[in-house]
């Protein structure tokens, strides 16, 4: 092995941390001038800097990422909103709301009952106004001026004391989101999505049934924000047997073992075949069949207590008239006595 030149080594230093310490208080001192004059477009990597010491050429605050409130997750946000008709954004005429335009919003009116759907109202109401076109407006014009007419009762009473000047509702979008977020309140997503999760099929309901129903579930609640093969195992758990028996015979015998992205459109599939070939009886649990087996079973119960009633009364009738003839046989028997 050659030897390095001693004109390569360091002199030896016998108070290195005393020098390294010098070092590291010159390099700050030199650094905290540039960084009065030069604003670095690139990380400067400090060779003497200490682990967990900010670098003094990175001290520019940064705006943090946004991050959602715990809140919205309880409000459908503008992702759940219906995709109207595309109009051009530059259009500056102004909507005239015919009255056959507000007949026919009219149709379908929202009170603001806990039992209505806020989200298919909706969904109705942007049907309506995408059926409706005038020169130089926008769907969102069209929206913003009929939607009051779509209103009844409570809901009604909500909109004309909505203060949109203050709270800066200036477009379709601000007025729809604050449409969900009255009558979205916490509790009644928390119930929308405890029937999601807590999902049962019913009594004589068919799969296609069963499955028309937690789609509307569903779509009841945009914002539940459940993954879809989390929704699927959820329907999944909520079946009868049978109905489970129907999706594994178009599975190749085992529905469990279908792709996540394949689930959805399987059921959507067998759910269609089912509806147009058959419709099993459910294997009840406590519902309408059952209460009337019970009542058949109560009925031929009562027909054999009825039956055994009427052969006791006969045999009691019997057993008497057995009895009155002894007491006559005796009493003859008597009579013959005394007169010998």
């Amino acid at each position: 092995m050659s030897r390095r030149l001693q004109s390569d080594l360091l002199p030896f230093d016998r108070e290195i941390e005393r020098t390294l310490t010098n070092n590291r208080r010159l390099v700050r001192r030199n650094l905290r001038g540039v960084s009065e004059v030069v604003q670095p477009t690139s990380e400067f990597v400090n060779p003497f800097a200490i682990e967990g010491e900010e670098n003094p050429l990175h001290n520019t605050p940064q705006n943090p990422p946004t991050m959602p409130k715990f809140s919205s997750h309880s409000v459908p946000t503008e992702e759940n909103l219906p995709n109207g008709t595309p109009t051009p954004q530059h259009l500056t005429g102004n909507f005239i709301a015919k009255s056959a335009f507000i007949q026919l919003v009219e149709r379908s009116q929202f009170e603001g009952m806990p039992s209505e759907d806020p989200h298919s109202h909706m969904e109705t109401f942007c049907d309506y106004c995408d059926a409706i076109s005038q020169t130089g407006v926008t769907q969102d014009q069209i929206r913003w001026v009929l939607f009051p007419f779509s209103l009844i009762g409570t809901a009604k009473q909500w909109l004309k004391g909505l203060d949109t000047a203050t709270l800066g509702i200036d477009s379709w979008k601000k007025l729809a989101l604050a449409f969900y977020k009255k009558f979205y309140p916490p509790e009644k997503t928390n119930m929308l999505r405890a029937q999601i999760t807590g999902f049962k099929q019913r009594d004589e309901e068919s799969l296609y049934e069963a499955w028309e129903r937690f789609k509307g579930i569903c779509r009841s609640c945009p914002h539940h924000g459940l993954s879809e093969w989390f929704l699927v195992q959820q329907f999944w758990n909520g079946l009868y047997e049978d109905s489970r028996n129907i999706l594994n015979m178009g599975s190749n015998g085992m529905f469990t073992e279908v792709d996540d992205n394949q689930t959805w459109s399987k059921i959507e599939e067998m759910a269609i075949h089912n509806s147009q070939y058959s419709r099993p009886r459910k294997a009840t649990r406590g519902g309408k069949y059952e209460v009337d087996v019970v009542t058949q079973l109560g009925a031929q119960l009562s027909s054999h207590i009825d039956t055994i009633n009427l052969k006791f009364e006969q045999a009691m009738a019997r057993l008497e008239e057995n009895s009155k003839s002894s007491k006559h046989h005796v009493n003859a028997e008597g009579n013959v006595g005394s007169y010998t």
